[in-house]
């Protein structure tokens, strides 16, 4: 079934991007060292492994990343990717402090990164639950590599503070306002997102939709982006 789908996914994202004329957002994706091990693992067991074997796990990271890194640029090659996701989720405030973040994850966040961006992929860093205190590890991933794609958990406009141009800004309304707010509700807080994020460029108003959505609700962070996110 993979095997019947990889072609597949190649002959669509070309299609979005000579068709089309529209970029795709994920053609392939790559894991992380800290990911797979916490994934393999179970979160409880390696979140004690973190602080039983400290340098165990350090070691297996290292053993794993080159790997992990084959597997996806080896994946992109296969669908012919322009953009890549990278996800980290489980290296976030919501599991580690930043100290651990620092010292068991963001060195082979920070090699994947680099062997997506000098292989020419674009990428998503996908970066769910709450990084606030994590943002300023994020200039040392290659800049103008992609986009950092935060939900409504991290500070966007904190990270547009820290950051800057570094990387383009993705996000972040709450998926909840799509179905219990209200279109009042809806602008405001793209405005917000707007007035703390857009300056000097770089940013995509977006959210993480759920099934009952409510279509007007979403039509009206779309117009309104449109209307007031217009640079001079």
């Amino acid at each position: 079934l993979l095997g019947g789908a990889l072609p597949q996914t190649a002959q669509i994202a070309r299609k979005w991007w000579e068709e089309y004329k529209v970029p795709t957002m994920i053609d392939g994706a790559m894991n992380t060292p800290f990911t797979l091990l916490s994934q393999l693992r179970g979160s409880t067991n390696f979140m004690l492994d973190l602080r039983r074997y400290p340098e165990k796990v350090l070691e297996v990271l290292d053993v794993v990343c080159d790997g992990v890194i084959a597997a996806g640029l080896g994946l992109a090659e296969l669908v012919q990717a322009k953009t890549i996701i990278i996800g980290a989720v489980r290296g976030s405030a919501d599991f580690i402090s930043p100290k651990m973040f620092e010292k068991f994850c963001l060195p082979y966040l920070v090699r994947c990164a680099h062997a997506a961006n000098a292989a020419g992929l674009r990428v998503q860093y996908h970066f769910d639950t709450n990084w606030t205190p994590m943002l300023e590890y994020f200039k040392e991933l290659p800049a103008k590599s992609g986009y950092l794609h935060l939900d409504e958990r991290t500070d966007i406009i904190q990270a547009k503070k820290i950051l800057g141009d570094h990387l383009c800004l993705f996000g972040n309304l709450k998926p909840s306002i799509f179905t219990l707010g209200t279109e009042e509700e809806v602008e405001r807080e793209v405005k917000t997102i707007i007035d703390g994020c857009a300056a000097g460029g770089g940013l995509i108003v977006s959210a993480e939709l759920t099934a009952d959505s409510k279509f007007e609700l979403v039509d009206k962070m779309i117009q309104t982006a449109k209307t007031y996110g217009v640079y001079s």
